[in-house]
């Protein structure tokens, strides 16, 4: 029986690592050509021709499309380079009526004023970036695939991403961490949604799908978890509150989801940090390291 033939876009970033290995063992996985924006090097996907180039190369069965341009902040100061990134490169890429893209988009397709958004309310985004990736989602919902939503993505003990990385490399230095407590998500372990995504790709079922842990955790409480789970000083992590912050995409905010429990993703379990994060006292971490 042949392999169904997946599309990977960002497949460099910090999901599509997790997520190649596991993806291998059971499609042919092609990956698209990384872009750099700053030097215009690599496959440029917001280029029309060039995107529907890749996709007849390939014919793919699905194309499972990561890339876009995340940093919050960014996309408010270059409102057209989000637009670009996030919503021209989905468009371009959804060219084939026989290929169902499975799009992984964000919770920031709220607002943050109430959390515990299930898949069935209404989104309405208050950043320029939650406007982008609701605008690409619509396009992938128009053309029958499938869009997964998650948030506050977190890795392993070795790559634990941009947030985990800091505090981390903070607390060995005994350094200590304001953190905020009006600033709330379900955080995500990126293996976790990688197995997710990797379920819908086999089912292609269609419609939105909440990925994400279980647990809704302010900022505050997630690190004072993760200080506590490596060993070192919980009290280096210090209670803050955002205020808002205009022009920036950071404000007070509660973006928490529900995860989806309907197939295919009843099947398996998106785990909370409280699971997750005590084995890396196990790990030799660094800070786990110097603390003792």
């Amino acid at each position: 029986m042949n392999k169904l033939r997946i599309l990977l876009t960002g497949a460099d970033g910090f999901v599509g690592r997790c997520l190649s290995p596991i993806l291998s063992d059971e499609f042919e996985l092609i990956k698209a050509p990384a872009y750099d924006l700053a030097t215009g090097i690599g496959l440029d996907l917001s280029d029309e021709s060039a995107a529907h180039e890749l996709v007849n190369d390939v014919h793919p069965d699905i194309i499972l499309h990561l890339a876009a341009i995340k940093n919050v902040g960014r996309c408010e100061r270059e409102p057209a380079v989000a637009f670009s990134a996030n919503i021209r490169t989905t468009k371009n890429l959804l060219t084939a009526d026989t290929v169902h893209m499975v799009f992984l988009s964000s919770d920031y397709v709220f607002d943050g004023r109430t959390g515990q958004y299930t898949d069935l309310d209404s989104p309405h985004p208050s950043t320029i970036y939650g406007q982008t990736k609701r605008q690409a989602e619509l396009l992938v919902l128009r053309a029958g695939g499938t869009v997964v939503r998650s948030g506050g993505l977190y890795g392993p003990a070795s790559q634990p991403g941009v947030l985990f990385s800091w505090a981390m490399e903070q607390l060995e230095q005994a350094q200590t961490i304001e953190a905020f407590t009006n600033v709330f998500n379900s955080p995500t372990y990126v293996d976790d949604l990688a197995l997710a995504l990797m379920h819908i790709c086999r089912y292609r079922p269609g419609g939105i799908y909440h990925a994400t842990g279980g647990e809704r955790l302010s900022r505050f409480e997630l690190l004072r978890m993760l200080a506590q789970s490596l060993g070192a000083d919980a009290e280096l992590i210090q209670p803050g509150f955002c205020p808002e912050q205009t022009g920036t995409g950071i404000s007070p905010s509660d973006l928490s989801l529900i995860c989806s429990q309907r197939s295919p993703l009843d099947i398996i379990s998106l785990r909370s940090p409280g699971q997750v994060l005590p084995s890396w006292s196990q790990a030799g971490s660094p800070v786990n390291a110097a603390s003792h």
